[in-house]
Parts: structure tokens; C-alpha cells; sequence
């Protein structure tokens, strides 16, 4: 007698299945369909895999004898998990969920890269007082605001403009960083003009900018260990933030303290990064689905290998794009992102999964295992990813290197051997629903 987890995705259920030594497929789909209250003849339908360590993925059944051809025979053994797929048929059609106006308007809102040719963290300070360039120089600083303040020039601007960066709402920043951009900021002023740094002359230099930073935004831990430490903040106010940001956790009525009256305490919106690519619906396996808007790609089937390339080529430079993993078939294969030389963007209506060995030339990274692929069947190389996460590709072809992040942290240089040009490319097996997006 054998346990088996069977996990079936309409209905959605799992248990645990005991089968006899000598089971037959006919068998276990009987027992399905009496442990999930399936029509008999409706569960001899379905699809039936063995996953065997989690990662290798066969279809029951394919044999000569078919149904009656024994469990054990075909690998199923002793803890084997079982996934049972139903028939497309025989699922109820999903409805596409209506986007909220915000995704809308993020849709709408979205811009080519092309929109901000010619500016660059070196030159777009300077690009500010630009009359042609300086409302784009200002959209540009709004988004990669965490990096320009690291600038050096970022010290020699006006206040007024420093002013005017920290009032906005649609700055990509942590409040702790600009608010620590700030004092740099102010302690350079002071030093230009032969005045004592001090607290006292900081608070004098600073106090018309320091009101547009939001600190009741910060967490506790920037509170105590920047904001307290600085002085810049009375111990009135210091209290008053620790009490808010203590009860904001869980009361989302909460609101700052009397002291705290000319903090905003609204998170900035931050503005949309542009967009560089999309999934090229001309360079896509047929069972994939793109949206619209070429940044959601969806698969449903373990049959086979699913990849789909971007629409842009690479010979220079370096590039970023992230994929969130909204839904996330966690298997071994499910999800490989990368890059393929463009002598490979024709073999994208065949099955095959990016750098695997025989499939798609190329260079990825499977979220299923944490392996890497490079025209072999993988290394070890970062962690295992889980649904909901975001995984970020750096694409360094000046340096010809290519570097993943999960959450924002590096698994590591993958590969050090990336020539352009190549194109963005993805491979999918499984249930999957993975969103493309750039970041900030």
C-alpha cells in the first residue's frame, strides 16, 4: 500500500490517496474521482502527472498499455505527489478581471525609454535649467531620484531647486534617503559659505526644506536611527512619531501628533519608470497569452516548453527589467529569465527553455531551482523564488556579465560571457502569470 498526494486544479483540492502495490491508472482514477466527488467518467478525462522530487514532471498513461498499465511501472511510488489537470473544457472560463483605474492610468501614462534620450545620472542635474530639456531633465530626476542624489553635483544646486525636488509627489526615493541627501546638502552649504557646522546652523539653513520631507513615512527604526540622532527634529516631534508610527501599524485611522501638523504623511506616488521592451507577440510560442499591452505573459500547460522573446536588440550598455511572479507554477522549469543571441529570435514557435542544452541558445536563470543555464541542464547558482516575488535581470553587455536579484538582492554574477547583441527572452512551463516592469 502506497500514500500518494494528489493535488487536482478543478476543483481545486488536494489529499492524500492510498493505492495497492499493483494499481493500475485506471485505479487511481477511480479513487480521484471518488476523494474529489467526480463523475467517473468525467475523471478518466483529466490529465494525470507524477512529479518526482518535486522537479521532474511525467504524464501518466502514455504508455502502450494505457489506463491499465500499473502505477509502479511508471514510476509512482511511495510519496509521490500526483497533479491532476483538468480538461480545458471542463474548466469554467476565467473572466478577465477589470483593471482599476490606476492600472489604467499606469498603462496610459507609460513611456518609451526614447522619451529621455541624452540624459544620464552625469548630466542631468545640469539639464535642468535646460528651457528645452528641463521638464523632461525633472521627470528623469523624479524617477532615478535614489540615484542622483548620490551625485556630486547634487550639492552644487540652488535651494530652490532642492526645494522643489522634496515637495515632489512623484519622486522614487526613501524618505530616510532624501531626508539624508538633505543634510549632506546643507552641510556643504555651510561649508561654502565659512559658517560652524553645527546643529544649530543646520536647523537655520535648512528649515524651509526639511518641512517637505515626510517623516511620518519613515519607519521606526529610520526614526531612531537617523532622525533622532540628527537633532534637526524637536523631542516633542521625536516622541510624536514613534507614538504614530507605533499605532499606524494597526490602526490605518491613525494620525500624526499636533507637532507633526506640516509633515505630509502621505507616501509619494513616484513616478513610472519607462519602458524599454515588450514581449514581441510576433516572437512567442502559440499556447502563450500576452496582454494588450505587451508586459503579461500567461501559460497553462506542463506539456511542454513555452518561450517568448522581447522586441528590442542589445549590442551595448546596460539594461534592466524585472519579472513579478503574480502566479508561479513552482517547479523546476516553470519560470527562466534571460537573454538570447539573436542568432536564436527564430526559435521561438518550438518547445524549448532558454539556455537549456538543446532547446533555446541562451543565457537564464530558473526561479523553479535557483539553477543557471547556459546550453546545459544547470548549475547551482541563487535561491529558489516563490510566487509574488520579483526577480531582476541585469543585462551588463559592456562588461558582457549578467546578474539576477530577487527582492532587490543579487544572487550573484551569473554569467560573465554575454555578447550583444541579444535579445530579453523568458521561457514558461506550467500555470504562470508573470508581469514585466523596469525599475526605478
Amino acid at each position: 500500500m502506497s500514500r500518494l498526494y494528489v493535488r487536482v486544479d478543478y476543483p481545486a483540492k488536494d489529499a492524500v490517496i492510498k493505492v495497492e502495490e499493483k494499481a493500475t491508472l485506471a485505479d487511481l482514477k477511480g479513487l480521484v474521482a471518488k476523494t474529489f466527488e467526480i463523475k467517473p467518467e468525467t475523471a478518466k478525462r483529466y490529465f494525470y502527472f507524477a512529479v518526482a522530487y518535486k522537479t521532474d514532471i511525467s504524464e501518466l498513461g502514455k504508455g502502450s498499455s494505457g489506463d491499465d498499465e500499473g502505477l509502479a511501472s511508471q514510476g509512482v511510488k511511495e510519496g509521490t505527489t500526483i497533479l491532476v489537470r483538468a480538461p480545458a473544457d471542463i474548466k469554467p472560463i476565467k473572466r478577465r478581471a477589470k483593471k482599476d483605474k490606476d492600472e489604467k492610468k499606469d498603462e496610459k501614462s507609460a513611456v518609451s525609454v526614447d522619451r529621455y534620450k541624452g540624459l544620464s545620472l552625469k548630466n542631468v542635474l545640469k539639464k535642468l535649467g535646460d528651457k528645452k530639456a528641463g521638464k523632461l531633465a525633472l521627470e528623469y530626476l523624479e524617477i532615478y531620484a535614489s540615484k542622483v542624489v548620490k551625485q556630486k553635483d547634487f550639492l552644487k544646486i540652488s535651494k530652490d531647486l532642492l526645494i522643489q525636488i522634496a515637495k515632489s509627489d512623484t519622486l522614487n526615493i526613501k524618505e530616510v534617503d532624501l531626508f539624508d541627501a538633505i543634510i549632506e546638502w546643507g552641510k556643504n552649504d555651510l561649508k561654502n559659505s565659512k559658517t560652524e557646522d553645527n546643529v544649530d546652523n543646520l536647523k537655520k539653513v535648512l528649515a524651509d526644506v526639511l518641512v517637505h520631507v515626510r517623516f511620518p513615512c519613515m519607519t521606526t527604526t529610520d526614526v531612531a536611527v537617523k532622525v533622532a540622532n540628527s537633532g534637526l527634529l524637536e523631542s516633542d516631534q521625536i516622541l510624536d512619531l514613534f507614538t504614530y508610527l507605533g499605532m499606524k501599524g494597526n490602526d490605518k485611522k491613525a494620525s500624526p501628533g499636533k507637532s507633526l501638523k506640516a509633515y505630509n504623511n502621505k507616501d509619494r506616488k513616484g513616478r513610472k519608470p519607462p519602458s524599454w521592451f515588450k514581449f514581441d507577440t510576433n516572437k512567442k510560442h502559440s499556447s502563450l497569452t500576452v496582454t494588450d499591452d505587451g508586459t503579461t505573459l500567461m501559460s497553462s500547460t506542463t506539456s511542454y516548453y513555452q518561450p517568448c522573446f522581447g522586441d528590442v536588440e542589445l549590442s551595448e550598455g546596460v539594461w534592466e527589467y524585472e519579472i513579478v511572479l503574480q502566479q508561479f507554477y513552482q517547479t523546476s522549469y516553470s519560470v527562466c529569465i534571460g537573454c538570447i543571441p539573436t542568432s536564436s529570435a527564430s526559435n521561438y514557435s518550438s518547445s524549448g527553455m532558454i539556455g537549456y542544452s538543446g532547446h533555446v541558445n541562451g543565457w537564464s536563470y530558473g526561479c523553479g531551482n535557483g539553477q543557471k543555464y547556459k546550453q546545459d541542464t544547470g548549475v547551482t547558482y541563487g535561491r529558489t523564488c516563490n510566487q509574488g516575488e520579483i526577480v531582476r535581470c541585469r543585462i551588463d553587455l559592456d562588461k558582457k556579465t549578467l546578474e539576477y536579484f530577487v527582492n532587490d538582492t543579487s544572487q550573484g554574477v551569473a554569467f560573465t560571457d554575454v555578447s550583444g547583441p541579444v535579445r530579453p527572452a523568458i521561457s514558461l512551463y506550467g500555470s504562470n502569470t508573470v508581469k514585466l516592469q523596469f525599475p526605478k
